[in-house]
């Protein structure tokens, strides 16, 4: 990356950035996880946390998200 286009992709970002109207991916990730949580709530081991809930979950996120 040339320091003119590292530059370039500074000073849009500033011009643009991240609009107020729409949400940070994070958040929507993190309201996508909390989905999938709750639907999950009959099969979470409540003495081990989580030691089951992601592994039905993981093939179809994953899957998702390749490009």
């Amino acid at each position: 990356m040339t320091p003119s286009i590292f530059f370039g992709a500074y000073i849009v970002d500033l011009i643009i950035g991240d609009p107020r109207w729409f949400p940070h991916p994070v958040v929507i990730i993190g309201k996508f996880v909390g989905f999938l949580e709750r639907g999950m709530g009959g099969f979470i081991d409540k003495k081990r946390p989580g030691s089951f809930c992601g592994l039905p979950w993981l093939f179809p996120f994953i899957s998702l998200l390749w490009e």
